[in-house]
């Protein structure tokens, strides 16, 4: 069935059509058919329609995030028909490596892109998973990768929107054996104390267990040493 709401000015009606298109009602502004006036003015044609529910936009979903190289980073969103690219400041991690004879490799990686400092990237395993009493918001962003300096890094973090965000408790982190073939796993603190952190093997996948509680902040970079 089809509306006609007639007005007294055209502002009346452009705005009537205005309030129409803010709840999804389709209209258009139109002048009044001769059979229903005679006289001139403006009116707005309105289609049956009826909603049972009002479903919520969907926010973006936003696929890797890449750096800028202006210490920002972007990724485009993965919805369907979305040409949408967000673009956040990178939270970088301050790490230290103590090498030989105490020499101490500073660094600062972005553990949503992987930026590193030194020039590397680390590269995203899409395939690693997350499990946990409660996970945070957001995405597991798992990267792994060499420093210039040839030091193999690994860094664990929740990103929403490419934002980091907080984990709390023990999270089993799982991701494919061979990323860990040949390696120890060794938890960096910000003075580049090393903590071992043992991992156990399944089949074609490897499981280790970080605490964010005790550990504080909402991404862990690891260094892999390796044991061949």
């Amino acid at each position: 069935m089809t509306y006609f709401a007639t007005f007294f000015s055209h502002f009346g009606a452009t705005r009537y059509k205005l309030l129409c298109d803010g709840q999804g009602i389709t209209c258009r502004v139109m002048p009044v058919p001769r059979d229903l006036s005679s006289s001139c003015g403006t009116c707005v044609r309105c289609e049956d329609s009826y909603t049972d529910a009002v479903i919520p936009s969907c926010g973006h979903w936003y696929g890797e995030w890449s750096p800028n190289g202006d210490a920002a980073s972007s990724a485009d969103c993965r919805r369907n028909g979305c040409r949408h690219t967000g673009k956040v400041l990178c939270e970088p991690l301050a790490c230290r490596l103590l090498l030989k004879d105490a020499e101490a490799y500073d660094f600062t990686l972005c553990p949503v892109c992987g930026e590193v400092s030194d020039g590397a990237r680390l590269t995203l395993i899409e395939e690693a998973k997350a499990t946990a009493q409660r996970l945070p918001r957001g995405e597991l962003v798992l990267r792994i990768g060499d420093l210039q300096n040839g030091e193999r890094m690994l860094s664990v973090g929740f990103e929403y929107g490419g934002r980091l965000t907080q984990p709390t408790g023990q999270v089993e982190i799982t991701l494919p054996a061979a990323m860990l073939d040949g390696y120890a796993l060794m938890l960096l603190d910000a003075d580049g104390v090393e903590t071992a952190l043992p991992h156990t093997l399944n089949g074609d996948e490897a499981t280790f267990t970080l605490d964010f509680t005790t550990n504080g902040g909402p991404a862990l970079a690891l260094r892999l040493i390796s044991v061949s």
